[in-house]
């Protein structure tokens, strides 16, 4: 494909065709000669925006993490990589899709549409991109998102195989579900603000850059609250990387222990029904752990509520796989993406409910593993290991650490 925008006829056939129409968008919308839509979101006062970002650094073009076996090169020109049934391969525009949801389920919201754009080299064929949105048409459909736009570019700044995905996700507060009172009161039910906002420096804040300790749902992390971590740490990055050093692990474990660090339910990485259950039990606030991986995001919670953090090294939920492929490769498991975990702030008499519901109803591993402290000092610490160690500002993560190192 030529640099540019992508040909209206490649636009026609392998994006649009696959994008469902919904009475949501009354003007505008995904269309050729559309740069916006007009979205009805009839008596709903609160809108969440969120993004997410994957791209083929991560995954592969043409490769399936979830079974570890290459898609033909012919699926990927005609289009039908993609599987039947409700099965999906793992491509960069579903993470991305899944990342931007997974940031409105954190604060209690529910995605209603979502925009695409799309970055990528000229030697990325049209089938891929034709695969992806069929993908994602369909997935966005079960759970009634509209696509309402978004755009595709082509570039030869990029490498030329080479694709970014962005997706943002527009949703509204599930209030009723979790019977949450409204944080948002200036917003009246024509969705425009009765009083001007407050645009504070972030000298003004409470400790933290750039916004409140108060979540969505109002509610304020004070030290004595306590973390509880959701989910396997790393098991995304894990599964990534189980296939893309596949060889160079066969001489170290067997293949069956290979495939055991793969992902044979996609449903895994999405934080729906957990970040749902933790929020009707008590939770003040759920974060998901992407990027950085477990030791991050207990750092970025901490730095939102202006303090500190101590996490038991023995209280995180880890599967020996997982750690035993780090050690292969030289990397930290708990500074690696893991997409579909959570870590979540409850108070100190709502941390069992929480830990106990989440165990009960989704059937992830969930521990309370730990509290927040006045002092701003984030750090994990073993009793049994004797180990203290200090948890650094979030800097990258050991996904691409390994792919730059190897």
């Amino acid at each position: 494909m030529n640099n540019g925008n992508i040909s209206e006829m490649v636009l026609n056939r392998s994006v649009l065709k696959h994008i469902r129409k919904s009475d949501r968008v009354t003007e505008g919308g995904a269309a050729a000669g559309f740069d916006a839509a007009l979205f009805d979101v009839k008596d709903m006062d609160n809108l969440f925006i969120a993004e997410g970002y994957a791209d083929s650094a991560e995954i592969p073009k043409g490769f399936d993490i979830s079974s570890g076996k290459k898609v033909e090169a012919d699926r990927l020109n005609d289009g039908s990589g993609v599987q039947e049934s409700g099965a999906y391969d793992i491509d960069c525009l579903y993470m991305a899709y899944i990342r931007a949801c997974n940031n409105l389920y954190a604060a209690g919201g529910r995605p209603l549409s979502i925009s695409v754009s799309l970055v990528m080299g000229n030697a990325v064929k049209e089938g891929y991109v034709r695969s992806m949105m069929k993908n994602l048409s369909d997935m966005a459909a079960e759970k009634g998102i509209v696509i309402t736009g978004g755009d595709t570019k082509i570039t030869d700044a990029m490498k030329t195989d080479y694709l970014t995905a962005s997706v943002t996700a527009l949703g509204c507060k599930t209030v009723d579900k979790y019977g949450i009172e409204e944080a948002c009161e200036s917003v009246s039910t024509d969705g425009l603000c009765e009083e001007p906002s407050v645009i504070r420096t972030n000298d003004d804040s409470d400790g933290s850059y750039g916004g409140s300790n108060k979540d969505c749902n109002g509610k304020k992390i004070k030290a004595g609250d306590h973390i509880i971590i959701a989910g396997y740490v790393g098991l995304y990055g894990a599964a990534v990387l189980s296939r893309k050093y596949y060889d160079r692990l066969r001489g170290r474990f067997a293949d069956s222990y290979i495939k055991r660090m793969s992902i044979d339910d996609i449903s895994i990485l999405s934080i729906e029904k957990a970040a749902e259950t933790a929020l009707r039990n008590g939770a003040k606030r759920v974060h998901d752990t992407s990027f950085g991986g477990v030791y991050a995001a207990a750092y970025q919670l901490a730095e939102s509520a202006g303090l500190g953090v101590k996490v038991r090294h023995e209280d995180i939920p880890v599967r020996q796989d997982t750690i035993e492929l780090a050690e292969t490769l030289g990397i930290n498991p708990y500074m690696l993406c893991g997409t579909g975990g959570l870590v979540i702030a409850a108070a100190a008499d709502k941390a069992e409910d929480v830990t106990e519901a989440i165990r009960r109803e989704t059937g992830l591993p969930a521990c309370d593993a730990g509290e927040f402290t006045k002092e701003k000092l984030r750090c994990v610490y073993s009793n049994n290991f004797r180990l203290n160690r200090v948890i650094d500002m979030p800097d990258g993560d050991e996904l691409f650490n390994v792919f730059i190192n190897m």
